[in-house]
């Protein structure tokens, strides 16, 4: 037997699509009857569906997985017909998109700032991580700190001339999030 996989490119945590194809090698005919398949992600076994003749579609939804490298899907068959047979198809995870919540602010000079957020990503779920982030003030750095399992907590002390102000909030790309850059408008009154 021959096994074709293919799966989707999918955003780490998101839905992905697996078609596994199962004919026989020499003849490249389908494969008859129902037999239990082991679908496996870097060695670990995600699935064991039934496989009615030669074909299934699967949807899995990733767990939180590294990006920008070569993860593996590897399909295990066998059957009283067919000895077992493995087949693995390299595939990539691209990072997940995020998200923040920021509206604009409006404090009097010498009050204290607080900005009390989460960074989440497109499924609306907190960023698992404690990356660095920044606070900008028209484009200048006034504050740059660890995210708190993806909240962003800080008190900052404004003593700025009354004006309207555009407040970004900044972070990276990682290995498994989408870096995001976000402005709202910070305005100080006397």
């Amino acid at each position: 037997a021959k096994i074709t996989i293919t799966p989707t490119t999918p955003q780490t945590k998101d839905n992905t699509t697996i078609k596994i194809t199962i004919k026989d090698k020499n003849t490249d005919k389908k494969v008859t009857g129902t037999t239990k398949i082991a679908v496996k992600i870097n060695g670990k076994t995600i699935l064991t569906p039934k496989i009615t003749n030669d074909s299934i579609t699967l949807k899995y939804k990733l767990p939180l997985l590294k990006t920008n490298r070569t993860q593996n899907i590897t399909v295990v068959y066998g059957n009283k017909n067919y000895k077992r047979l493995d087949a693995t198809k390299q595939f990539m995870i691209n990072n997940i998109n995020t998200t923040i919540t920021l509206k604009d602010i409006r404090i009097k000079k010498g009050q204290t700032l607080h900005i009390k957020t989460y960074i989440k990503d497109t499924h609306g779920e907190t960023m698992k991580r404690n990356d660095t982030y920044c606070i900008k003030l028209n484009g200048k750095t006034i504050h740059t700190d660890k995210l708190n399992n993806g909240q962003i907590n800080t008190k900052l002390p404004i003593n700025y001339k009354p004006r309207t102000y555009t407040l970004t909030i900044k972070t990276g790309n990682n290995h498994y999030y989408n870096g995001l850059n976000k402005n709202t408008k910070l305005t100080i009154t006397n």
